[in-house]
């Protein structure tokens, strides 16, 4: 799963793609309907590519993301402070 999110004063989006056996690619561009920070529409993307995979019946997933943050609070390794990141 390859993972991408933004936010700017116009508009907060995402894009996902997923990659499968037998050469399957799924791909789904989001709009987010709230005002939400860079941070949450990475969060927001994750999400929805994760439940994506589930929909289809993956068993194991693996995410790309270029948001340092986002993969590194999954990870544990950088502390989750924001209230709304850590539900």
């Amino acid at each position: 799963m390859y993972a991408d999110g933004l936010s700017n004063k116009m508009v907060c989006g995402a894009g996902v793609i997923l990659e499968g056996p037998s050469d399957l690619i799924l791909e789904q561009a989001l709009k987010i309907e709230f005002k939400a920070t860079n941070n949450q529409a990475e969060y927001e993307v994750v999400l929805a590519g994760l439940h994506l995979a589930y929909d289809i019946g993956a068993c194991e997933v693996a995410c790309k993301s270029n948001s340092q943050l986002v993969v590194n609070q999954i990870k544990g390794k950088f502390e989750v402070k924001e209230l709304l990141l850590q539900k």
